[in-house]
C-alpha cells in the first residue's frame, strides 16, 4: 500500500500552540523567588534604617581597637555634603589619636585610611602593606636637599646593609673590652676556678631575669640609664642620646641593657686597693672613691695607732722601685700617704684596665671618659631580642668570638635577617611594618576623649549581638 506524503504543514498542525499557557511549577517558583528576594532585601533595609542598624552597610568586622564602636559608623564615617558619600577622613582619625608625620622634609603625606585599612577582620592596623611604604621609598625624594637615607628600597629581600656596618663605622664606646679573651675555654674565674662564660652572663634585656653569676651579691638591678647618680655605663643610641622614657619602658624586654660592673664584672675584677682590707673601692666617681679611701684609712689608723711606725703595706706598680719606709709623723700625714699610694695603684693600673682616664689638667683626681655603651644601634627600626630568644646568640652575632677591639661593631648583617625573614611559605614575616613605623611618635600630641561610656557600651552590645551577620556580609 502506498504511503501518504508527510508535509511540513501537516506536521506543524500537530504542535499545540497554547503550550505556554499551561501552568509550569518551575516557571512559577522562579517568578515568585525573583520577586520575593528583592522585596525581602528592601524590607530588610527598611527595617534596618528605622532601627538605625548599620549592619547591612558594613563591609566586615573592624579591628580590635575600634571594636567598641563597631556599630557606630558615624564615629569615623563623616557625611560628604557634596555627594552621597560617607568617607573616612583624616580629621575623623585625628579626633581620637594623633598621627604625626614621618619626616619634616617629606613631599607626600598619605591619608590615614590608605595605609590603615579597616573592615578587614581582626587584624592589626599597623600591619600595613609594603606598597604603602614603597610608594615613597622606592624613589625617595625630599622637599629640600638630598635624602639622608637610601633612596630606593622596594622590598626586604633587597634591603641595603645596616648603617652601622657601612662606611667602616666604629663602636663609639670607650670601655676597653676584648670579647675573644673572655670567651676562651677554661677562663680563670672567681677563686681561681675555671669557667666558661656565656653571652647571657653579661648581656640581658632591660627587665632583669634571674641572678647574675659573676655579679655583686644583692645588686641585681638592670637599667637603661645611670639615673641621677654618676654611672660609667651611660647609654647612647646610634647617633643620639637615649634617655629613659615611657616608650622605652615598654621595650625593656626588646633591647639588651648595658653590662654593669656590679652585675657582670665584680666577681672576677675586684677593685682592691690594700692588702689590709678585704673589701673593694666603690665603682663610682673618682670623688666618691677618694672619700671612701680617706674614710677607710682614717678608721684604720684610729683602730691601729701604731701603724704610723710600720712599713707601708700598700702595693706598688710592677716595675717601679719600692719606696723607702718613711714613718709618718702625724695620723693625717699617714692617711694622705696611704690614700695617694692606693689611688696611684687604682688610677694607673686597676681602673685603666677598662676605662679611659685623663690625669692631666692639674687635678689630683682623673676625669673618666663616658662609657658610651650603645644599646640600640638601629634607632629607625624596631627589634626585640625577646622575640628571638629561641635562637642562639652566635647564630646572629657570629663575629663576637673573634672580636678583640672595642671599636668592633658586632651587629649581625642584614643578610642574616634575610635568611629567616623571606617571602616564602616557611619564612618569617618580611613586611616593612615588622621593623619600621611611619609616624614619629616623639612628636605625638595628646587628644582628649570624645565618647561617653554609655555610647561605647551601647555600641559594643549591638556589635556583640550581630557579629556573625557582619562577618557573613563581608565574605
Amino acid at each position: 500500500m502506498a504511503r501518504r506524503p508527510r508535509t511540513a504543514k501537516k506536521l506543524a498542525q500537530r504542535i499545540e500552540l497554547s503550550y505556554f499557557q499551561r501552568p509550569q511549577p518551575l516557571r512559577r517558583w522562579r517568578f515568585i523567588l525573583s520577586v520575593a528576594f528583592p522585596a525581602l532585601a528592601l524590607l530588610w533595609l527598611a527595617v534596618a534604617g528605622l532601627s538605625k542598624n548599620r549592619t547591612p552597610y558594613s563591609m566586615g568586622a573592624v579591628s580590635p581597637p575600634h571594636a567598641l564602636f563597631g556599630q557606630k559608623c558615624s564615629a569615623c564615617h563623616v557625611a560628604d555634603t557634596v555627594s552621597f558619600r560617607h568617607p573616612v577622613t583624616d580629621q575623623a582619625c585625628l579626633t581620637c589619636h594623633d598621627g604625626p608625620i614621618h619626616h619634616a622634609d617629606q613631599k607626600f603625606t598619605p591619608s590615614c585610611s590608605s595605609c590603615h585599612v579597616e573592615h578587614q577582620g581582626r587584624i592589626r592596623l599597623t600591619a600595613v602593606r609594603d606598597s604603602s611604604c614603597t610608594q615613597c621609598h622606592a624613589n625617595l625624594t625630599t622637599r629640600a636637599g638630598a635624602p639622608h637615607f637610601v633612596r630606593s628600597i622596594v622590598s626586604f629581600a633587597r634591603h641595603p646593609e645596616f648603617a652601622p656596618l657601612r662606611a667602616n663605622f666604629a663602636d663609639p664606646g670607650t670601655i676597653k673590652f676584648n670579647h675573644s679573651a673572655h670567651l676562651v675555654t677554661s677562663l680563670i674565674g672567681p677563686g681561681g676556678r675555671r669557667v666558661q662564660l656565656a653571652c647571657n652572663d653579661c648581656h640581658r634585656p632591660g627587665a632583669p631575669r634571674g641572678s647574675w653569676p659573676y655579679g655583686q651579691p644583692g645588686v641585681q638591678d638592670v637599667t637603661f640609664s645611670g639615673g641621677s647618680r654618676y654611672s660609667p655605663d651611660a647609654v647612647l643610641v646610634f647617633g643620639a642620646a637615649h634617655s629613659t622614657t615611657a616608650a622605652q619602658k615598654r621595650l625593656e624586654f626588646a633591647y639588651m641593657a648595658p653590662p654593669t660592673y656590679a652585675n657582670t664584672c665584680f666577681s672576677c675584677h675586684a677593685l682592691q686597693f690594700d692588702a689590709r682590707f678585704a673589701d673593694s673601692v666603690p665603682h663610682d666617681k673618682p670623688e666618691i672613691v677618694h672619700a671612701f679611701l680617706v674614710k677607710k684609712f682614717q678608721d684604720y689608723i684610729a683602730a691601729h695607732p701604731d701603724a704610723v711606725r710600720e712599713p707601708s703595706a700598700v702595693p706598688r706598680l710592677p716595675g717601679q722601685p719600692v719606696a723607702q719606709n718613711v714613718h709618718a709623723v702625724t695620723r693625717d700625714a699617714w692617711v694622705a700617704e696611704q690614700v695617694a699610694a692606693a689611688e696611684d695603684l687604682l688610677w694607673r693600673k686597676t681602673c685603666s684596665e677598662c676605662h679611659t682616664l685623663d690625669l692631666s689638667g692639674g687635678n689630683s683626681l682623673p676625669a673618666i671618659a663616658p662609657s658610651r655603651i650603645t644599646t640600640r644601634w638601629l634607632p629607625h627600626a624596631n627589634f626585640s631580642h625577646d622575640a628571638h630568644r629561641m635562637v642562639t646568640c652566635v647564630s646572629c652575632h657570629s663575629s663576637v668570638a673573634s672580636s678583640q677591639l672595642t671599636s668592633d661593631v658586632n651587629l649581625p648583617s642584614v643578610r642574616v635577617c634575610q635568611e629567616c625573614h623571606a617571602a616564602r611559605a616557611s619564612g618569617a614575616p618580611a613586611g616593612c611594618f615588622e621593623c619600621h613605623t611611619y609616624h614619629d611618635w616623639s612628636q605625638e600630641k595628646v587628644y582628649p576623649g570624645k565618647f561617653s561610656l554609655p555610647d561605647l557600651l551601647k555600641s559594643s552590645r549591638n556589635f556583640a549581638a550581630r557579629p556573625p551577620v557582619a562577618e557573613f556580609i563581608h565574605r
